[in-house]
């Protein structure tokens, strides 16, 4: 990575953002650990003035102002870490060193003393003392003790959340960065894989990211949709090619039709004749461009906001109903079997279509009399669609082909027809998120489209 993309990289931003984060995180808590540890000082020494009040003050010493000044100059003499200031009722100084400013408040109060010449830790810096002046009877007595040890527990606070603060800075700007690269290498070779399947390579996938499940989960959806476009472009090389092949048949034949009228015939009925059999080749053509179009709009989505509750029973009745006189007059049977009282969802002319094009291939590419069952029934929570014949079938290795754009038997070529009826079967299917299911029915075949949508309880008779 060069040095400006580095940069106006990610990785940059991420550390850096990871730093002011952890640097503000790390400013609060060691601000809040000092205000804490600070008040806790503050209180202890508040409440070593108490104890050292009321240990001067036992034993009715508040009463005796002479005992007392004996025990202040006592406790005054022993090094203790307080000091004192005992004033009679007049505000005359009774004992203590501690200059205290009379009148004296009771309460808590804080006064500054001129540091010791020989404390050079404190460099003749003025000493704050905090004082506790209780009232007595007869005058009042001031305890004292320096706030230097509180103040400097409050500096080496300060010291520990600024160095904390920044150590915590640099350890996060320093994980940042390295995740951000990282981050940014694998990001790279998913750039390069993406820059060869934008080449062509449509092969190729993405490989993996790393740094979490989520990472992972978008590696396999991205894989997935790549899967999907080249099975897309792939069905599409395919369908141009077939029709290419499909369509090269009626028009040369149109084309030598014509030849052969404009050099061979003399009259107009011949000629007319000529016309006729073109407008039927050119009619075999549109007709396929109008299945292609029709299943890509299926395909698309087209559909899905017209669906509505469709009783099962009534399409399959409508559709046995349209064929059986077909059937009879080429000399098969159909048998309707109708065991659902459900409602699917779905668009109705679709769902006619699809059933249609299976009952018109059993018919079609039947080599003699065939048997017709046109069936729905329940399968737990799904309703099924079932077309059986008793016909040629298909071969089990051609099963999974059929659903193809153009794909036809050996045997059904010399039947009409362009290969589009069961992909368009398929695609009306996938609409309505139904399962397709191709079996042979020895003899025949079997075509079951089980839906696995929701289906609603039929409420009220046909």
């Amino acid at each position: 990575m060069t040095e400006p993309r580095f940069l106006a990289s990610s990785a940059l931003r991420l550390a850096a953002a990871f730093a002011l984060i952890f640097a503000l995180g790390g400013a609060l808590m060691f601000g809040a650990f000092q205000w804490g540890v600070t008040g806790y000082a503050n209180n202890s020494l508040e409440d070593d003035l108490g104890v050292e009040t009321r240990v001067l003050l036992a034993d009715g010493a508040a009463s005796d102002l002479v005992g007392l000044q004996r025990r202040v100059s006592t406790r005054a003499r022993i090094a203790s870490p307080f000091a004192y200031a005992l004033f009679d009722g007049a505000g005359r100084r009774l004992g203590g060193e501690l200059p205290v400013p009379v009148p004296v408040a009771a309460g808590l109060s804080q006064v500054s003393v001129p540091a010791p010449s020989d404390d050079e830790a404190i460099h003749d810096e003025p000493i704050l003392v905090r004082t506790l002046a209780t009232s007595l009877p007869e005058g009042t007595l001031v305890v004292g003790k320096s706030t230097h040890a509180v103040h400097e527990l409050q500096e080496w606070m300060a010291e520990i959340a600024l160095w904390g603060a920044a150590g915590m800075a640099v350890l996060a700007a320093v994980g940042g960065l390295t995740v951000g690269l990282i981050l940014a290498r694998r990001l790279d070779k998913v750039n390069a894989a993406t820059a060869r399947i934008m080449q062509g390579h449509l092969g190729d996938r993405l490989p993996p990211i790393g740094l979490g499940s989520e990472f992972a989960t978008l590696r396999d959806n991205l894989n997935r949709m790549l899967e999907r476009l080249e099975a897309s472009m792939e069905a599409m090389r395919h369908v141009s090619s077939d029709i290419a092949h499909d369509l090269r048949t009626p028009l040369n034949r149109m084309r030598q039709r014509l030849e052969h009228a404009r050099g061979h015939t003399a009259t107009v009925t011949g000629l007319q004749g000529a016309i006729d059999q073109a407008l039927i080749d050119l009619d075999g053509a549109l007709d396929i461009f109008a299945a292609l179009l029709r299943i890509a709009q299926i395909e698309a989505g087209t559909g899905r906001g017209t669906f509505a509750p469709v009783s099962a029973s009534g399409l399959v009745r409508r559709v046995f109903e349209a064929y059986q006189p077909v059937t009879d007059q080429a000399g098969h049977t159909m048998a309707l079997l109708a065991d659902s009282d459900r409602m699917i969802m779905g668009d109705e002319d679709l769902l006619i279509q699809m059933l249609s094009n299976l009952v018109e291939n059993a018919i079609v590419h039947a080599d003699g009399p065939v048997h017709i069952i046109i069936d729905v029934y329940d399968e737990g929570m799904r309703t099924v669609l079932c077309v059986r014949d008793t016909g040629s079938g298909i071969p089990d290795e051609a099963l999974p082909k059929v659903t193809r754009r153009f794909f036809r038997l050996d045997h059904s070529r010399h039947s009409p027809g362009s290969g589009l009826g069961l992909a368009l079967v398929a695609a009306i299917a996938a609409l309505h998120d139904a399962d397709l299911v191709l079996e042979s029915n020895r003899p025949g075949l079997t075509a079951r489209i089980a839906f696995c949508q929701d289906v609603v309880d039929r409420t009220s008779p046909e």
